[in-house]
């Protein structure tokens, strides 16, 4: 029996959702997931079912203080039947394939069945829209769902519809106006002059009220800090950005900001840059590239999913353009196209075995740490390192960072790998090692040398502790004097 076109559309969708809920909850089970951002959304659900808000232990705030999150209200009643990270990873697997489907939808409806299968392929040898779905699940990811409905409603010409996800998009966080203001000004070039005066108008006023009045309540915004080459504030940034724009051109000429643009755009041939649609984007690129810090010009942040719709978006309503073209010239563009993207695809491909398989395979030694983990009760506080506090969130004593003395302290035996080193296990037939670290991306040696002993030996030195478990990958310790432990401790 052939099957629809839909119900591939529908298939791939469900292929999608499934893909990236396993590989969050397999490197979960596996102990690769991290403290940092895990702790930021599984951390503040838990505190919010049990009457305390979202909030944040460590820092001592509510998640409103950090970043405007609304959306995980929406995970509390999954938490009340079973609180565990697996309902984060499964909203978010569902969240991409929600931002999938309206790429998939447009490419079949332009396309054909052809463009459906390609745009499917293309979606998944990009590094960027892969990545997004295995990091944490970030605000941006929410709206880059969002935004993919919004262009194709824009596309499709169902402007009414378009306001779902518009109304939608302040709930995923603060900076939301960065997506939202240039759809509005697209509108107005588009003619549709009502829609978009009031979609600007509305992002003006919630984004204000957001980051003025509401998130100040919680805690002071601290995010300005990614600028403060220009500026403490808003206002200092905006005038120092124009009146010194050689500081503005110091970033972006800066070789990591040029490699950031070439890794987004090259992929797709550059073919998004003749669409318009384009610069939807230009916000989120200015959010990025003016920034000093490094991980919002990294393709494979949450920074970067906004530009999963939109690149898709722009590249599609390019070609389409190109269809209409004198064959030959057609021919030509098109061939460059298929070129790129298929070598690209190769890169991805051999990017997928080295840096995401891992992902799929526990770490080493994983089964005592999982032994080591069940041994720490739930009402005791913990000193761990970041991949096995993400199993002990659930309490409200806890932390990475020496304090006073803890109830237990959880450690693994993880080293730093320098190039030099990897160099010399290759060089000294010691290959399989080689191999193991550039496939698991982890490196355990004696717990002397790891990056834990410092740590290890300060707290020991602080109060009597007995070793519980000592396994080659893990060590648990009990506190032999039990004593009150500070929650804002560190």
């Amino acid at each position: 029996m052939k099957l629809s076109n839909r119900s591939i559309r529908i298939g791939l969708t469900l292929a999608t959702i499934l893909y990236f809920f396993l590989i969050r909850w397999c490197a979960h089970l596996g102990f690769h997931t991290t403290f940092a951002d895990l702790y930021f959304f599984d951390h503040p659900v838990w505190n919010f079912i049990h009457g305390r808000g979202l909030f944040l232990n460590i820092e001592n705030m509510h998640e409103f203080g950090n970043h405007f999150y609304p959306y995980l209200y929406v995970l509390a009643p999954l938490y009340l039947i079973k609180c565990s990270p697996v309902w984060l990873f499964l909203v978010q697997g569902i969240t991409m394939g929600l931002l999938a489907y309206p790429i998939l939808s447009l490419a079949e409806q332009w396309f054909g069945r052809k463009g459906l299968l390609s745009a499917a392929f293309i979606l998944f040898t990009t590094y960027s829209f892969r990545h997004i779905g295995m990091v944490d699940f970030h605000g941006d990811i929410v709206m880059a769902m969002l935004l993919s409905w919004s262009l194709y409603f824009i596309v499709t010409k169902q402007f009414r519809l378009l306001w779902i996800p518009i109304i939608l998009m302040p709930l995923g966080k603060e900076t939301f106006f960065i997506i939202t203001i240039p759809l509005g000004l697209y509108l107005i070039y588009k003619k549709q002059f009502t829609q978009g005066i009031l979609v600007v108008v509305y992002s003006a006023l919630v984004a204000y009220v957001l980051i003025h009045f509401v998130m100040p309540m919680f805690h002071s915004y601290s995010h300005f800090r990614f600028y403060d080459y220009l500026g403490a504030t808003p206002k200092e940034i905006i005038i120092n950005a124009i009146l010194k724009p050689q500081l503005v051109l110091a970033q972006l000429l800066r070789s990591e900001k040029i490699a950031y643009v070439l890794l987004l755009l090259a992929p797709l041939a550059f073919l998004s840059l003749r669409s318009s649609l384009f610069w939807v984007g230009s916000l989120v690129f200015l959010q990025n590239l003016l920034s000093n810090q490094p991980g919002l010009t990294d393709p494979s942040n949450h920074y970067a999913a906004p530009f999963i719709p939109i690149l898709a978006f722009s590249t599609m309503q390019v070609i389409q353009k190109i269809q209409l073209r004198p064959k030959e010239k057609q021919q030509k563009i098109m061939k460059i196209f298929k070129r790129t993207v298929i070598g690209f695809a190769v890169i991805n491909l051999l990017a997928f075995v080295i840096l995401e398989v891992r992902y799929f395979i526990p770490t080493q030694g994983w089964k005592d740490v999982k032994k080591a983990v069940s041994l720490v009760p739930a009402d005791a506080s913990v000193l761990g390192t970041s991949t096995t506090l993400t199993h002990l969130y659930y309490r409200q004593y806890f932390n990475r960072e020496n304090g006073s003395p803890f109830e237990y302290m959880i450690f693994r035996p993880v080293t730093s790998v320098s190039t030099e080193q990897f160099i010399g296990w290759w060089n000294t037939k010691q290959r399989a090692r080689a191999i193991r670290y550039l496939t698991t991306g982890e490196s355990f040696g004696p717990f002397e040398d790891s990056l834990s002993a410092s740590q290890m030996k300060e707290m020991i030195s602080r109060a009597s502790y007995t070793l519980l478990v000592d396994a080659p990958t893990v060590r648990l310790y009990k506190k032999n004097v039990s004593s009150k432990i500070s929650a804002t401790s560190k």
